[in-house]
């Protein structure tokens, strides 16, 4: 591991509010050549940056650096290429975090990106911050930029990159404009008599620079506006690129894993948020009365009565 620096030229600590960890803004650096070709490297390859110097709370492991899914590298190449994004994946494998990730590079290395994280519930939008600034507890020095702010809300960094978070409202996240990346997760679960006049208040958010990326992210839930979206963008007519993975794009889900979900959370529940269907789909059900089994549309089975 290439060693790191711990003062600036002057020979004072580059703490941030006396925490070790974080690098204080505004501060005159010297990197040495290995330092300085690291940084390249860095900025020019996520991937390695992230599996070498980014460390995440992993089940089972603790605090690990991460050995990304080849899933999670073709999305990082759709964010890459795109602009607007509607992603529809299963529960509990790390869709959040792959954004947060993304997000942490996104900052770091670049200027003037301004990012944003909002969710169904204002708790949701601080947890995917905090595992961000976590992340940034573990970056060395020479790899992050100085902070200017941090709060639970918001992080500004001194290369005029940031980040601020909020709960999904009407006004959306008010006098912010976006330059990097705005992440809209768990939007299966915004009140639908909210999503349009929330919506309607985060395009101009991304809308005044071409080159800022809005991401739209899920687990389904029923036949409502999600859907709705997902389905214009997996039929490619609302400008969204379609983005999807199955219940085992993740190690250790095989079909014993599954059987053993199903009995949990029953097939219906599994269907949606582990498979991922969604709309004209036909899901199996069984009368929990008669006993008569039969197959539905997931449309229907959130339209109808009958079945609820």
């Amino acid at each position: 591991m290439i060693k790191d620096i711990s003062t600036d030229v002057a020979g004072h600590p580059l703490i941030f509010n006396g925490d070790i960890r974080l690098r204080k803004a505004n501060t005159k650096i010297l990197l040495n050549k290995e330092q300085l070709d690291e940084f390249v490297k860095c900025k020019n390859d996520r991937i390695y940056f992230i599996e070498k110097y980014v460390k995440i709370m992993v089940a089972g492991k603790g605090l690990t650096y991460p050995k990304l899914y080849s899933w999670q590298k073709k999305m990082f190449k759709l964010f890459d290429g795109d602009t607007r994004i509607a992603m529809i994946l299963p529960r509990q494998v790390g869709k959040s975090l792959s954004v947060a990730l993304y997000m942490t590079h996104l900052m770091l290395f670049n200027r003037d990106m301004k990012n944003g994280i909002a969710a169904d519930k204002e708790k949701t939008a601080k947890e995917i911050f905090l595992r961000i600034k976590e992340m940034l507890y573990h970056v060395p020095h020479f790899l992050k930029p100085g902070i200017v702010e941090l709060s639970k809300t918001k992080l500004d960094f001194d290369n005029g990159s940031g980040i601020v978070v909020s709960a999904t409202s009407e006004t959306g996240i008010s006098g912010f404009t976006c330059s990097g990346m705005l992440l809209l997760d768990e939007v299966a679960l915004i009140n639908s008599n909210l999503w349009d006049k929330f919506y309607a208040s985060m395009e101009p958010v991304v809308a005044s620079d071409p080159n800022a990326k809005l991401v739209i992210v899920s687990t389904p839930k029923g036949y409502n506006h999600f859907e709705k979206i997902i389905r214009g963008a997996r039929e490619g007519y609302n400008g969204y690129s379609y983005f999807t993975q199955p219940w085992d794009c993740i190690p250790m889900r095989d079909e014993a894993w599954k059987a053993q979900k199903v009995l949990e959370v029953g097939p219906e529940k599994f269907s949606q948020e582990y498979a991922c269907v969604v709309g004209e789909t036909l899901v199996e059900i069984k009368n929990k009365i008669t006993g008569e089994i039969k197959k539905v549309s997931m449309k229907e089975l959130y339209s109808n009565s009958e079945y609820k």
